[in-house]
């Protein structure tokens, strides 16, 4: 009998089901966390895509308003709440994006339907809300400044066929960085320590940039960008159709976008996007300016048939008040040897011939407001070469400068100190310590209404 029980408590072949089951119970169990870890990290993920998508469809929104307030005339801007549904693949996003604009102080509230080319909003504030598959929403609020495009005189610099920069040339913005640069056909070369605090513009041609050139905004191009010797863009970088290369530390502050490719000698900040399809480069078109005396109403004017006695009068002293001065003739106007026009009011010289300016001629704004000071060449008039040069230390003081000759004509500008206004030129060429600052000169006839707005971002923020 003790055997028989002794051999009943030695048999342990039980024993191997009950650990088989403990391990399964084990692998079960890691099993369901392992699943439950997968399904929380998959729920994570389409929460987190859901989110970025809301938050960029809200930058939507708010890019939104920025195209339509840069394209859209004063007279036809519509400030009604924008909405859009945008494809995100696989889902979908939508925004709906609000504008409140502001006066000159940044706080007084100004309503859309008073805006005029006189009395038009000075700051901007954009609320967007983005949202993704029923998502939590998402808003973006972003506030700017704003400084108006005037038709047809929305830069600092107009080439239409193609421009040269060459030695020490510096553009600053009137508010921030908007002192732009647009060269309709033709090419764009930069070089040697130029600096561009706004964008860059070669809607039918090419950009070579070299020796430390640096663009504070963005640069973009039909055809080829080539950048070396320290040259840098700040903003995004696009060309629409050619190759975008860079050697000897040339960089891009943003992204990088190219209807081709994008060398490796090229540093780029932001994400490269080679073979990329990209919209038309944005593009103005070059004004047309006519004489014609019913636009200077509120102006004496004197008319000339030489040049001779058109500088004598202008030197003279005998003048005053805002003045055109008319020269019906196609000889030169030159200015030379140390030579200062006192300008006691605005003065257009408007003539059929060409204006050249050597060894420091000063050109003196007497006290009291700042005068504009208009050198205009009629369409249609024989263009010489240069139409419009100075050099040597030309200064303007106390005045704003607007210089327009016709598309297929020249400006020559180089060894100057100061100048605040606007070159308009069939091709430009900036040569020799050349310093300007875009301000806007409204000429009567070539452009008066608002075409759109320039933006100062001050700041964006999710909130």
């Amino acid at each position: 009998m003790i055997r028989r029980l002794q051999a009943i408590h030695d048999d342990e072949r039980g024993m191997a089901l009950v650990v088989a089951l403990m391990v399964a119970f084990v692998v079960l169990m890691l099993s369901t966390i392992v699943v439950a870890q997968s399904i929380h990290s998959l729920d994570s993920s389409g929460l987190d895509r859901r989110r970025l998508t809301a938050v960029n469809a809200a930058e939507a929104g708010t890019a939104a308003w920025w195209e339509d307030l840069q394209t859209t005339p004063l007279a036809t801007l519509d400030c009604t709440t924008k909405t859009q549904t945008l494809k995100s693949g696989p889902s979908e996003a939508s925004f709906t994006a609000d504008a409140t604009f502001y006066a000159a102080d940044g706080t007084t509230q100004m309503d859309c339907l008073s805006f005029t080319n006189e009395n038009y909003p000075e700051y901007v504030k954009v609320s967007s809300t983005g949202t993704s598959e029923g998502g939590v929403p998402r808003e973006m609020e972003t506030f700017a400044r704003l400084s108006p495009i005037y038709a047809g005189t929305g830069s600092a610099i107009m080439s239409n066929n193609g421009a040269s920069f060459v030695n020490n040339f510096d553009v600053y913005g009137l508010n921030g960085n908007d002192g732009n640069v647009y060269v309709l056909t033709g090419n764009l070369t930069i070089g040697n320590s130029t600096e561009i605090r706004g964008n860059v513009y070669v809607p039918n041609g090419s950009a070579t940039l070299s020796n430390s050139v640096h663009i504070y905004g963005g640069l973009w191009t039909l055809n080829a960008i080539s950048m070396s010797n320290s040259a840098r863009v700040d903003g995004d970088l696009r060309t629409n159709t050619g190759a975008a290369n860079g050697s000897s530390s040339a960089s891009v502050g943003s992204d990088a976008y190219s209807g081709s490719t994008i060398g490796a000698g090229l540093a780029v900040g932001g994400t490269r996007y080679p073979n990329y399809t990209l919209p038309e480069v944005p593009t103005q078109t070059y004004p047309t300016f006519t004489y014609d005396p019913a636009d200077w109403v509120d102006s004496t004017i004197s008319t000339f048939t030489d040049c001779t006695t058109a500088r004598d009068f202008l030197t003279g002293g005998s003048w005053s008040g805002s003045r055109v001065v008319r020269i019906e003739s196609t000889c030169a106007l030159t200015f030379s040897n140390n030579t200062t026009i006192d300008v006691p009011g605005d003065l257009a010289i408007i003539t059929d011939g060409t204006i050249a300016m050597a060894n420091r001629t000063t050109w003196q704004g007497t006290t009291g407001p700042v005068k504009k000071l208009m050198f205009l060449k009629p369409a249609g008039t024989v263009c010489g070469s240069p139409s419009f040069s100075e050099q040597n230390n030309t200064d303007y003081v106390n005045a704003n400068i607007v210089v327009y000759v016709p598309p297929t004509c020249s400006v020559t500008m180089a060894n100057q100190n100061q100048m605040k206004g606007q070159v308009y030129g069939g091709t430009v060429t900036i040569n020799n310590n050349f310093t300007m600052t875009y301000t806007p000169v409204l000429v009567p006839g070539l452009g008066t209404d608002i075409a759109g707005f320039h933006q100062d971002i001050q700041y964006v923020r999710e909130v």
